[in-house]
């Protein structure tokens, strides 16, 4: 069967579904089908079909999802939100239509991601790409605005009674640092969020100090701990987007995209998507990416209770960089957000 048949088919089918999940009131499948026949329309959309809008379909699966007190709806619904808020912003991006039609997307992105927000009570999951837009606007000053509230709560985690989730607050901090474009700190904030012998058994950062120090990169204390001895990769917790089913391990490196919410590619996936290649609808080859060298590699070089700042990348490469206590960096942190 050609191409175009079997999209006719899959459409068709779809279509069907629809129908019958509104008229018996399958409120949550009907939201779920929806956001599936977005994705149809955007990924396979064949010249020749009229097969809809998908922003259309994904403001429906949005607007249903929102009044919807069924979790999963809800979560449903946050997805919509998010295709919405990506197809807005490739449109901003873009710089198509005058400054008055840009400006009203701009505040259809804040709207979104305000409303997104009730969505999850945890989370303000569109916050990150929003960010990420004005800072490559060069509003740095409203992308910190925005992410102010999250860089507080990570701090928090990491100055509370419980060392167990450390891991956690580095990871926020990697990925608020990550979507403003802080390449430096962002990579050094990646660095602290693996392997688990970076921690303490309590899950702690380990910075007490030791004797060996490292005047060949610029150590700030004499006193420092050692550098550990290799040990095998153990396996990440993170997987890779392009769903290559890959056993990621901390010797890994992954590429972590600017814009989306926590997207990130192992190396032959990320080129999958650049060449348009990868077979499912996920982030976009236009967005800009973080590669994140060997959690091994980086762990071996600086050691427990220790981190890369500064320096500049040559080829992919960070040199010229120093090593100093996680504290010390961290202060650097809180200073450059005002946070006491």
């Amino acid at each position: 069967m050609a191409t175009l048949e079997v999209f006719q088919v899959i459409i068709q089918g779809l279509d069907n579904l629809l129908i019958y999940t509104r008229q018996k009131d399958l409120t949550t499948q009907w939201i779920a089908l929806l956001l599936i026949r977005a994705i149809a329309t955007a990924r396979y959309n064949i010249s020749g079909i009229r097969s809809g809008s998908a922003i259309g379909y994904w403001q429906e699966s949005f607007g249903l999802g929102m009044k919807s007190h069924d979790w999963e709806a809800r979560d449903y619904a946050l997805k919509a939100s998010n295709r919405i808020f990506m197809q807005i912003l490739d449109q901003v991006r873009s710089s198509l239509g005058s400054p008055e039609e840009k400006n009203t997307h701009v505040k259809s992105l804040q709207a979104l991601a305000d409303s997104a927000c009730s969505l999850h009570f945890n989370e303000r999951p569109l916050r990150l790409p929003l960010a990420s837009y004005y800072s490559s606007v060069g509003r740095q000053d409203i992308a910190k605005g925005f992410l102010e509230h999250e860089m507080r709560t990570a701090i928090s985690l990491l100055s509370d009674d419980y060392p167990e989730n450390d891991k956690e607050g580095y990871t926020k901090i990697a990925q608020i640092l990550t979507h403003i474009h802080d390449d430096f700190n962002a990579l050094s904030a990646w660095s602290l969020c693996g392997p688990n012998e970076r921690f303490n058994e309590d899950g702690g950062i380990q910075t007490q100090d030791a004797e060996e120090s490292r005047p060949e990169h610029n150590i700030a204390s004499p006193k420092l701990e050692a550098t550990p001895i290799a040990q095998p990769a153990e396996p990440m917790y993170r997987s890779c987007d392009g769903l290559c089913d890959k056993e990621l391990t901390f010797a890994d490196s992954l590429w972590f995209c600017k814009v989306c919410n926590d997207v990130q590619f192992e190396n032959q996936c990320l080129q999958k998507l650049r060449d348009g290649t990868l077979p499912f609808y996920v982030c976009s080859p236009n967005h800009d990416f973080l590669h994140v060298p060997s959690w091994v590699d980086e762990y071996q070089a600086t050691g427990k209770g220790r981190v890369r700042v500064g320096g500049e990348l040559i080829d992919g490469r960070r040199v010229g960089d120093s090593i100093v206590p996680v504290e010390q960096w961290l202060d650097t942190i809180k200073k450059d957000w005002n946070i006491g």
